[in-house]
């Protein structure tokens, strides 16, 4: 069952690659993209990424913990989504997303956007997975405290280039023009509410641990890890191409950038080693 779910990842990794690949190439440019042409692409591309999300956080954690993180931020998020689509809250400003964008929930909400949350969720997890499993001191309130505040942070970094983007691309048009390439600024605080809540839920309720030894995990985040960069770079160049700013992919880097470094320097030995 194990070599099953093993294949199964790898080539979700292999097949997410393919798709990123093809959907980059056949953009015209990001302003004149039709949503009614992509958007069942975009969904397809959404639902192979949450796939390879859930495969992972199953073979590296256990089904239980891949299956509550689903639950909860798909959950989390629909919600926030619906009430920030209506009444702003908690993002600061109402929005409405691309007509096109299909199926949805309530009839509000496009499915890819819950997904989205999903996949971006757990990739903070993954990258402070040594954090998390070796933190154990302190009460389990203080470290479910901890450990949801720099997942939130984290969290919130992928949004500097993401949203620019979006709103670039026509995915979702905000009600006020925001001071941050058209976002406004009170997005980010909603991006770290909206994560903090699901983070205390998640560890609250589970306490994740490697399945395996870290060494036999460590390809599996390693490969995902790769993945997650290359859709980095990606979206950061069409950021710099199509909106001409360079301060978004500066943002990343200080950020996310800065603990991909990390992560990579703690894991070096190990990593060397499975490269061998």
């Amino acid at each position: 069952m194990y070599r099953t779910e093993s294949r199964m990842f790898f080539s979700l990794i292999v097949v997410s690659l393919v798709f990123l690949v093809i959907f980059t190439l056949s953009l015209p440019p990001i302003r004149d993209i039709s949503w009614r042409e992509y958007n069942s692409f975009l969904l397809l591309v959404s639902i192979t990424f949450a796939v390879t999300i859930f495969f992972h956080a199953m073979i590296t954690f256990s089904f239980r913990d891949a299956m509550l993180l689903f639950v909860i931020s798909m959950s989390i998020t629909v919600f926030a989504e619906y009430t920030g689509v209506h009444y702003g809250i908690p993002f600061g400003v109402r929005y409405d997303y691309n007509a096109d964008l299909l199926p949805r929930f309530a009839g509000v909400v496009p499915l890819f956007i819950p997904l989205s949350w999903f996949v971006l969720m757990y990739i903070p997890i993954v990258l402070f997975r040594n954090f998390i499993t070796i933190d154990q001191g302190n009460t389990k309130i203080v470290r479910v405290i901890k450990h949801s505040l720099i997942c939130s942070g984290l969290l919130v970094s992928f949004d500097f280039f993401l949203d620019p983007l979006a709103v670039h691309a026509q995915t979702w048009v905000w009600h006020e023009d925001g001071g941050y390439f058209g976002v406004p600024l009170s997005n980010y605080l909603g991006w770290f509410i909206v994560g903090f809540i699901c983070y205390l839920l998640f560890f609250s309720i589970r306490n994740p641990v490697s399945k395996h030894e870290r060494h036999s995990v460590l390809k599996y985040d390693a490969a995902l890890i790769v993945l997650c960069v290359i859709i980095t770079l990606v979206a950061n160049l069409l950021v710099i191409v199509h909106l001409d700013t360079m301060l978004p992919a500066l943002l990343t880097l200080m950020t996310y950038g800065l603990v991909i470094c990390t992560w990579l320097f703690s894991n070096r030995r190990r990593l060397l080693a499975v490269i061998r």
